[in-house]
């Protein structure tokens, strides 16, 4: 059985004269889904897709953080504790 990847929505905020290339540098990622703009405290929602939550984490703070010009972001971890997603810890 295939095992579902683990999502995540990321919020970022970015300064308005950094979002194009903010937004070119992300959508070129394989593990980035989808780029939305958005209102309010964030700017610019992204859906991220890694295969186990270590790296998912390890992308976001390899590749999502180091993007210049990214100023803060929060990320949403949909990752579930029981099901076909959960990773079997090898003793």
């Amino acid at each position: 059985m295939a095992l579902s990847p683990i999502l995540a929505i990321v919020d970022l905020s970015v300064a308005s004269d950094h979002r194009e290339y903010v937004t070119q540098t992300l959508s070129k990622l394989p593990n980035v889904l989808e780029l939305y703009e958005a209102r309010g405290e964030c700017n610019l929602v992204s859906l991220v897709s890694a295969p186990w939550i270590e790296e998912l984490w390890d992308f976001i703070d390899n590749i999502v953080l180091k993007t210049k010009r990214t100023a803060e972001l929060t990320p949403l971890v949909l990752e579930t504790d029981k099901g076909p997603m959960k990773k079997e810890k090898s003793a």
